[in-house]
């Protein structure tokens, strides 16, 4: 009988299966420390999910238009980012009126979500 399993191409064969399931598990499940630490210093997530936040205060929340970058954003802290930027929205009468706000965004690790603090809206 052949001893093909037991030969050391069958034994490289199964290493490197195995080596390929533990890179793609990794990869999957990766270091959940460093995406929060990346997450927390992401100003351009920081400003889309402001925008929602803007949204919420709007009389117009779907006529919202923002520009690509926000003026500035600036980090204010640990997972903390303060955002200032315009946005065009129409008014109660329909009017498409140019506005700004400023907000601190912050970056929950555990939850992984973002939450808003001292919004302001000048329209």
């Amino acid at each position: 009988m052949s001893g093909a399993s037991n030969s050391p191409v069958g034994f490289f064969g199964l290493f490197i299966i195995i080596a390929i399931i533990v890179v793609g598990f990794k990869s999957c499940f990766g270091d959940k420390e460093a995406y929060a630490k990346k997450r927390c210093k992401d100003t351009s997530m920081a400003f889309i999910m402001s925008q929602k936040f803007v949204k919420r205060d709007l009389k117009s929340p779907s006529s919202a238009k923002f520009p690509a970058r926000p003026a500035s954003a600036t980090s204010v802290g640990e997972c903390s980012i303060s955002i200032l930027s315009s946005f065009e929205a129409q008014n109660s009468f329909g009017a498409m009126l140019r506005g700004g706000y400023k907000v601190t965004m912050h970056y929950n690790k555990d939850s992984d979500t973002w939450y808003a603090t001292d919004l302001i809206i000048e329209q």
